[in-house]
């Protein structure tokens, strides 16, 4: 008789010995080779828990990784014919102390492309980011999908930007304490920083 393997180190070792002598089938043939000569209390438990653990029986019994069928990816972020600035994310950083004044720097990032463009703001109101937000459109093209946080100043520019606008614009905010939803933008403001 033995002691308990979960107490003995010596008995999960005579298990591991009698699994590998019975060429790691599993768990009905290492019981009965090990009963033959020893007994183990609570032995089918302790049994089975040293083979489900063996390194070697673990790579021939795991089945292959599967492919996922559909990209995890949003639909706009997978557009690859459409236009650099089509589809943009939109967030700032600061405030920045610049000649001894704060400023904040508005960041478009294209979310189908590594593209980036950097607007300089003097205050963070909403009409200072309608003229970033026109200056960017004129330098690229005009957005038709903009995504950013909810922010009160993108909120008004929204508000703004949808009663100018055709109704082929899209502003999706995403949800409050969620910054890794804007991953895209926020990579590039750790970058811009």
């Amino acid at each position: 008789m033995l002691p308990q393997a979960k107490s003995s180190h010596f008995t999960r070792l005579l298990i591991r010995h009698f699994h590998a002598l019975v060429y790691h089938i599993g768990t009905s043939y290492t019981s009965p080779a090990i009963w033959r000569e020893y007994w183990i209390p609570a032995g089918c438990a302790a049994i089975s828990s040293v083979v489900t653990a063996c390194q070697k029986c673990k790579r021939f019994t795991t089945r292959p990784f599967h492919q996922l069928d559909d990209s995890q990816l949003p639909s706009f972020h997978l557009e690859i014919n459409s236009s650099p600035f089509k589809n943009v994310g939109v967030d700032t950083c600061g405030p920045l102390i610049v000649e001894n004044s704060k400023s904040w720097i508005v960041i478009f990032v294209d979310l189908v492309g590594p593209t980036v463009d950097l607007e300089f703001l003097t205050d963070m109101t909403a009409d200072e980011l309608l003229h970033a937000f026109r200056r960017v459109a004129a330098r690229h093209t005009l957005p038709s999908f903009i995504v950013s946080d909810n922010a009160k100043q993108f909120q008004l520019l929204s508000a703004i930007l949808s009663a100018t606008l055709s109704n082929d614009f899209v502003w999706k905010f995403i949800p409050d304490f969620s910054q890794w939803q804007g991953g895209v933008y926020e990579w590039q403001i750790k970058i811009v920083k």
